[in-house]
């Protein structure tokens, strides 16, 4: 049965579902939504999508909006979350538009595939992502 949740903030599309410790995380491309941790409004570069994220103990929610988890990529109007467990580390992926060819530095149309390290806060909430160029290259440090 399809059951209607409640709004998310600045919800456009891409949602990705994961669970961890028994709390659902919904991730998704917004437009805006608000900062983690506050009622203020989130910044996305001028026409470009961010990730939002929302928690909930059961999967059919309700959902608790937690605000935004990245800005938007660089060169890239879109950007869609993924989120994995492999082996004790978390993982975040999104795209941007970095990918370049010899006639253009890239595009909105040309996306990258880019993974970070994610990390989460003793509550539950996920830390902001922080996008790299060097993505997973270097090993995660403890406890952050």
């Amino acid at each position: 049965e399809i059951q209607k949740t409640n709004p998310l903030p600045g919800y456009i599309e891409g949602p990705w579902i994961h669970k961890r410790n028994n709390l659902y995380y919904l991730t998704y491309a917004s437009m805006g939504g608000n900062r983690q941790g506050t009622s203020k409004p989130a910044a996305p570069r001028p026409g470009g999508e961010t990730i939002s994220y929302a928690t909930a103990e059961k999967i059919t929610g309700p959902w608790t909006p937690r605000g935004q988890l990245a800005e938007s990529s660089p060169n890239s109007f879109t950007t869609h979350p993924g989120i994995i467990e492999f082996k004790g580390q978390w993982y975040f992926f999104y795209h941007n538009g970095m990918v370049k060819r010899p006639v253009d530095g890239g595009g909105s149309f040309r996306r990258s595939v880019c993974i970070e390290y994610l990390y989460y806060n003793p509550d539950g909430t996920m830390k902001s992502i922080v996008q790299t160029v060097e993505g997973v290259s270097a090993p995660p440090q403890p406890n952050e």
